[in-house]
């Protein structure tokens, strides 16, 4: 696996709690919308969170969990608005979106030696690709916010490749974007599941980062100190 590891041309890396904390943005922007909405609708704050959660789900029951518009804030915005107001208020809505992701952005921090591990990995030359569930927009808005735009060669979406990870529909359009077949690279992310088993259909030797695995055959990394060491960086 090291010698592998140092000789690949390619790598594809997940984004959200792969590159920075996920959770911990996604708590206190939605804590802040919940607070926003509260506000300009006159409402209690925990009706908001539950008339939030119930839109969520619901959005999610019709859309199903295979497609980047499951998890669109624009939409657990309206349905939320819709359902206190009897009404959809197109203005409020778009207010409120905005508002979620520019307080999520502002939260965004890398993984400590994630930076480092993209500068010295770009400096080796690999072709470096971020791989990402969700909503193109959004996704490569976080990219930019992060500041890590320019250390990267290609960024594919579940909404661009028309299917979420674990299908590994992303996973394909980016090995044709980077011009590299699956024994040529490997795929970095945290989630056994979505990661692991999309690279796995496509091909392509996954590495777990953070969580340890279930798989005791998976190979695991703790931290990006440990994989700068590993890929030889």
């Amino acid at each position: 696996m090291l010698t592998y590891l140092s000789s690949c041309k390619g790598i594809l890396i997940d984004l959200d709690d792969t590159l920075y904390d996920y959770g911990r943005c996604n708590a206190i922007a939605q804590k802040a919308l919940i607070g926003y909405l509260a506000k300009k609708l006159a409402l209690p704050q925990r009706r908001l969170a539950e008339a939030l959660l119930r839109a969520r789900k619901e959005t999610k029951k019709i859309l199903g969990d295979t497609t980047a518009a499951c998890h669109s804030r624009l939409f657990y915005c309206q349905k939320t608005i819709e359902e206190l107001t009897t009404r959809t208020d197109p203005s409020l809505t778009i207010a409120a979106h905005n508002y979620f992701w520019h307080v999520f952005m502002r939260h965004m921090r890398l993984f400590p030696g994630a930076r480092e591990f993209l500068v010295r990995a770009k400096k080796k030359k690999r072709i470096i690709c971020i791989v990402t569930n969700m909503i193109a927009a959004e996704q490569l808005q976080k990219i930019s916010a992060l500041g890590i735009d320019r250390l990267i060669n290609y960024v594919v979406s579940s909404e661009e490749a028309g299917r979420e990870k674990p299908h590994p529909a992303a996973l394909r359009l980016a090995l044709r974007k980077m011009q590299l077949r699956p024994r040529e690279v490997v795929m970095i992310g945290e989630d056994e599941y979505r990661d692991g088993e999309s690279a796995r259909r496509a091909g392509i030797t996954p590495i777990f980062f953070r969580l340890k695995p279930k798989n005791a055959s998976a190979f695991f990394v703790k931290n990006f100190k440990e994989l700068t060491k590993i890929f030889g960086l």
